[in-house]
């Protein structure tokens, strides 16, 4: 439409553009087009209305006019975008006392209510009337709403008033307690016993606390010759340990050789009795020889099997009474730590 606009259309949308910055703009019918046109752009205040020629408006697509006027219609779309914007951002210079918080201090606040009353009371004197009972509730209604928190925070600081006076008077009461001779007989001699009695505390503080540091020093010097006593017994325990290994080894292998001969004898013996046998009764005090000899045999393979059980029953015993001994060392100090 607008490339190629008529008279009828571009009259429309001006009028649709004024209509919308302004509702009650009033477009009479019986007065030219040309005359409301200047009117409305005069109260749009638009800048640039001498550069414009009542002649274009009946042919506004000419090429000579149409920049100019598109120009100005322009100008009115973007007036109309400032105004809505304008009109829905809640600015307290709109003056709408729908927008007026419960609490406010803006000056805009109370021309806003202020208005309201104001018309509220022309309608009421337009009826007759001078006299606005109802309106003027309303409005001491609205700013005692208003008033509600200042009144509440100015009873809360007479409360804390009446605290500090409370306090200040027994401050002045008290206050000939610290000065004057009072300082002197009373204030200084009990300041002064109270700081020899802190210094006394601290002395002795100190006193029991080098005394627990040098405990504790001993403390640390028996637990470290504890912990020495303690490696010398496990190196022994060690030691014993290895010994009875080394002895139950040689008694193993006195056994193994004692066995050995004994078989060896048995079979010697063995031998012996075949050959008595055979050659009678000339061999018999050799038979009796081997067998002393084998009866002896057995016995120090009996004897070395009683020293090796012996020997080992002493390690062990030697190992139970070392582990007795650590156990008892290691409780009197966890006893003795415990106590102090």
């Amino acid at each position: 439409m607008l490339q190629n606009i008529t008279g009828k259309d571009f009259r429309a949308v001006f009028q649709h553009l004024i209509k919308t910055l302004d509702p009650l703009w009033p477009f009479d019918t019986d007065q030219r087009f040309e005359e409301h046109f200047v009117q409305a752009l005069r109260a749009m205040r638009y800048p640039y209305i001498g550069q414009l020629d009542l002649k274009w408006l009946p042919t506004p697509a000419a090429m000579h006019s149409w920049p100019t006027l598109l120009g100005m219609l322009h100008w009115l779309v973007e007036l109309g975008r400032a105004r809505e914007h304008y009109m829905e951002s809640r600015d307290p210079t709109l003056q709408d006392s729908s927008l007026v918080p419960d609490e406010f201090d803006d000056i805009n606040h109370h021309q806003a209510l202020a208005l309201d009353h104001y018309m509220l009371a022309y309608e009421i004197f337009l009826q007759g009337k001078d006299v606005f009972p109802e309106e003027e509730k309303i409005m001491e209604e609205r700013y005692a709403k208003k008033d509600e928190q200042v009144i509440t925070d100015l009873e809360r600081h007479k409360e804390k008033l009446k605290e500090v006076q409370t306090e200040l008077e027994h401050l002045e009461k008290s206050l000939n307690l610290l000065s004057g001779a009072d300082i002197r007989k009373v204030v200084k001699p009990t300041l002064s016993r109270v700081a020899e009695m802190k210094r006394a505390e601290h002395a002795d503080v100190e006193s029991e606390r080098i005394k627990v540091d040098h405990e504790l020093e001993q403390l640390n010097m028996e637990c470290e010759n504890v912990e020495e006593e303690v490696d010398e017994v496990i190196n022994k325990a060690t030691a014993l340990s290895e010994q009875a290994d080394e002895l139950r080894e040689a008694a193993q292998q006195e056994a193994l050789v004692s066995n050995a001969e004994a078989a060896r004898l048995e079979r010697d013996l063995a031998q012996a009795r075949t050959a008595a046998m055979a050659n009678g009764v000339g061999v018999k005090s050799r038979l009796q020889a081997l067998q002393i000899a084998h009866r002896e045999q057995i016995e120090k393979v009996n004897r070395l099997k009683d020293d090796t059980v012996r020997a080992i029953i002493k390690s062990s015993s030697d190992i139970v009474t070392f582990k007795e001994e650590v156990s008892k060392q290691l409780q009197h100090l966890r006893d003795f730590a415990e106590a102090n």
